[in-house]
């Protein structure tokens, strides 16, 4: 037997900032492949199915892109520009300040998807008329990316009237695939996938169209603004919306395909199983790669976060320390929420790694079926030989409607064909086949379609993450630990240094998860590697663990800003009422500034706020208007008149420093050695009255900042000029007593 051909499969999880490590990964597998290789089993590797997830959906497109590029040469050439583009991307290209480069832009989301556009844009786009030059690449190539679809497409369980809205859900949870021929193969693929011919692929539309997809399966809710796609009715097939059933097409809005599915292994599977279904299965060996940063081996947890606030009540009578002390709710909610939203995407990998087991033991269960059947079935007449091909036919019929398959090779003649080249190693006609031999592949077949395995062999997974680095030699196996992975993986955008550590620490894990592998025949593996100590060292971060708190305040700053103002534009378009809508969009950019370094995992930073109210009783309750005069770039408050209490309410904002005893806020005025608010009555033919009033002390702000956000009054006599007591409610006290 020949040297076999290594095919590559990739699957690519999402990580937001983290895409460095994936990038990483990717440009040291392509060096590995192409040169250090263990040319003594494989002539060659093709890479020929690709799926990515958010982050790793724009990875792979890069990676295609970088692959098939007019100039290369030869393969160092591509290999080099595999690393460029993936650095140009993932290190140098996004960085938090063209994310947040113009923070009174109005978008549909914190950031700024523009710099990824333009970035994008820029690397993916084609110089037109040129031929591709496709390294390391199958003659054809399959591109997946997972997406989440706003609109939702309708799926009805039953066309029955009285029973289809209760059977009918809404799917959210989308893909697109597309099928890249470099060279004229002969099945065509699905109908559900886009698909460029061998005289399409040098379009720069094709790839703009790529670029796009890439681009909308990487928009984070709400931190990047969704993208629009039109997308053709033969791409859903039957799943095309009854509403949309007069339209060839229709603009959807995606975003991250993440969301709900950042592990596409299973897809991956099934476009394996049909590149896979007219190969000789002596002539290669399949190895599918699965790089995902979040990949930590464990998700478990037995101190849970939101659990950590209770503490054990050793006192408490006749519970004897099984009484606990509840934490406040809303940090409960939040921790529990983070938490579930870690299970349900830890659990979806979970589940896709199991796929992938259970297809590689019913492989091995089948293989011994058939050779069972084989030894059991004596000669048959050709009547029942036509039975068994009618109840086949029967079958591929009613799959066909729905599969991603080819409807060519779902009939019996392709089937049997198929059998055959699997049993015998070549194709057979139908006729030339005896009756038995007919009846025996048709079995075949039915077993291969009842267990989907249709187009099957084994699969060798290599996951590729954060685990767990293996030196050279035999040393001790070295935990690895991300830079950027803080702030819900948005961290690395931050720091260039955090991306470009990152990116090395994925270069170290796909070497060493390559270098200590084996693959092969069982009872026959070899190593994958030529040499395994061809491969980058990992080297632990120096110095503290990069977090939100040891940012440079200017960063931190900028960011909670951005964040503030479009939490600020949220409020002022569903508020109407501007005081109200004034004080939301503050205590939201405060909330934002205070509260997320502790989700982060951080360190508090010292910085509290405090919500003051003024109460005023005026000298003339039906005339009088008062407002808070506006400091450091704030506005002006509304003018306030009398209630039916007889007394005009304000409320501002006050920000203070635990660590260096400062004031600030929209209305804050120094004087001196004292911090103080400008109450103003409005004159109309006088210059407009004030009053200065004192704020209060920090011992009263710090207190009642421990009680979560607290509300300061004072009552002030505007005919007397005096100034009441400061008092301090709880911030839901305080609205109980306005409401």
């Amino acid at each position: 037997m020949g040297k076999r051909t290594l095919k590559v499969a990739l699957v690519v999880g999402g990580g937001v900032s983290l895409g460095s490590f994936n990038g990483g990964a990717l440009a040291e597998i392509v060096r590995q492949l192409s040169s250090n290789l263990n040319r003594d089993r494989w002539q060659e590797a093709k890479i020929d199915v690709l799926f990515g997830a958010s982050a790793g959906g724009m990875t792979l497109g890069l990676l295609v892109r970088a692959l098939t590029d007019p100039g290369n040469v030869d393969v160092p050439t591509a290999v080099n520009r595999v690393r460029k583009f993936q650095e140009a991307a993932w290190v140098t290209g996004i960085d938090v300040r063209n994310l947040i480069s113009n923070p009174a832009a109005e978008l549909a989301g914190i950031m700024d998807r523009r710099a990824i556009d333009e970035l994008a844009s820029r690397l993916m786009a084609w110089p037109a008329g040129q031929a591709p030059c496709p390294i390391l690449l199958a003659r054809r190539v399959c591109l997946g990316i997972t997406l989440l679809n706003y609109n939702g497409i309708p799926i009805r369980a039953s066309e029955v009237p009285a029973l289809s809205d209760a059977m009918s859900t809404t799917l959210y949870r989308d893909y697109r695939v597309f099928c890249l021929d470099f060279k004229k193969v002969a099945a065509r693929p699905p109908s559900r996938w886009k698909w460029y011919e061998s005289d399409e692929v040098n379009q720069p539309d094709a790839w703009k169209e790529i670029t796009a997809t890439a681009i909308a399966g990487g928009a984070f809710p709400l931190a990047f603004e969704p993208v629009v796609i039109e997308r053709s009715k033969e791409e859903y097939g039957p799943l095309w919306p009854r509403e949309l059933r007069d339209r060839a097409a229709f603009p959807f809005t995606f975003g991250d395909g993440g969301t709900f599915n950042n592990e596409p292994l299973r897809e991956a599977m099934q476009i394996i199983g049909f590149m896979d279904a007219r190969e000789k299965t002596d002539s290669y060996d399949r190895v599918l790669l699965y790089i995902d940063p979040n990949l930590t081996g464990t998700s478990h947890d037995f101190s849970l976060s939101f659990h950590v606030p209770f503490e054990v009540n050793p006192d408490f009578g006749p519970f004897d320390k099984g009484d606990v002390v509840p934490a406040e709710a809303g940090a409960k909610i939040l921790r529990i929420a983070g938490r579930f939203v870690g299970s349900v995407l830890g659990q979806a990998a979970f589940q896709d790694f199991l796929e992938a087991e259970k297809i590689n033991n019913r492989l091995a269960w089948r293989n011994t079926l058939r050779e069972f059947l084989t030894k059991i079935v004596g000669p048959v007449s050709p009547t029942r030989a036509q039975e068994a091909m009618t109840l086949l036919q029967n079958v591929l019929t009613e799959k066909r409607a729905g599969s991603i398959t080819p409807a060519t090779s779902l009939a019996v003649d392709e089937e049997l064909n198929r059998v055959s080249r699997e049993e015998t190693g070549q194709k057979t006609g139908t006729e030339s086949l005896s009756p038995r031999d007919q009846l025996l592949y048709c079995l075949f077949s039915l077993i291969d379609q009842v267990a989907a395995l249709r187009g099957k062999e084994t699969v060798n997974v290599i996951a590729i993450g954060p685990t767990a680095f293996q030196p050279k030699g035999n040393g001790q196996a070295v935990r690895v630990e991300l830079a950027g992975n803080f702030l819900g993986n948005f961290g690395g955008f931050f720091d260039p240094a955090f991306r470009r550590y990152d990116f090395a620490a994925g270069e170290a894990m796909a070497g060493s998860a390559l270098a200590t592998t084996e693959i092969g025949d069982t009872g026959q593996e070899v190593p994958l590697l030529k040499n395994s100590n061809d491969r980058p060292d990992y080297q632990k971060w120096p110095g503290n663990d990069p977090t939100f708190d040891n940012l440079p305040q200017n960063k931190k700053a900028a960011f909670t800003d951005r964040i503030g103002k479009v939490l600020k534009q949220i409020v002022h378009n569903q508020v109407p009422i501007v005081v109200v809508r004034d004080l939301l969009g503050a205590l939201a950019k405060y909330f934002l500034r205070k509260r997320i370094v502790g989700l982060a995992g951080g360190a508090a930073s010292g910085e509290a706020m405090a919500w003051v109210r003024l109460k005023i009783v005026p000298a003339d309750p039906a005339g009088d208007e008062f407002y808070l005069v506006g400091q450091e770039k704030g506005d002006d408050t509304a003018y306030a008149k009398a209630g039916s209490d007889g007394m005009a309410e304000l409320d501002t904002l006050v920000f203070f420093s635990t660590v260096n005893t400062t004031l600030s806020g929209p209305h804050v005025v120094r004087r001196n050695d004292r911090y103080v608010l400008e109450l103003a009555e409005r004159r109309v033919l006088w210059k407009d009255d004030r009053l200065e009033v004192t704020l209060p002390d920090f011992a009263r702000l710090a207190t009642g900042d421990k009680l979560g956000l607290a509300v300061h009054t004072a009552q002030i006599q505007w005919l007397s000029r005096s100034q009441g007591a400061w008092q301090t409610d709880e911030a839901l006290t305080a609205l109980a007593k306005t409401f």
